[in-house]
């Protein structure tokens, strides 16, 4: 399981341009993830988006935030087996989804990133 703390998340404002910049995309239903492989990272960083124009509503954002960090946490460890550099995803759809759908939306699109 991949842990979640303050050395885990990507919140630099250089650091997430240059992914966007740079970095490759890969998507998968409602999830689209920017990553940018670089080897001085020690480890993978990770950054959340729900962009507010698909969402208006803060209560939404909040929750399909929750969903994708939970689904992001509860990824077995062979998916990050070697795995380093900086990483954004990004909601797409305008709607809310089940956590189900974004979990396998998410390991679709982190085996196309990985492999």
């Amino acid at each position: 399981m991949f842990v979640l703390n303050k050395s885990t998340i990507l919140k630099n404002k250089e650091d997430i341009t240059r992914v966007f910049k740079k970095g490759s995309s890969f998507s998968s239903g409602p999830v689209k993830i920017f990553f940018l492989s670089e080897s001085s990272e020690p480890a993978l960083k990770v950054g959340f988006s729900v962009p507010k124009k698909l969402i208006p509503l803060a209560v939404n954002r909040n929750i399909i935030k929750r969903r994708l960090k939970e689904q992001f946490r509860l990824l077995p460890n062979s998916v990050f087996v070697n795995s380093y550099g900086k990483m954004f995803v990004v909601y797409t759809k305008n709607s809310v989804c089940e956590s189900d759908v974004i979990c396998s939306s998410l390991t679709k699109a982190l085996t196309k990133t990985f492999h």
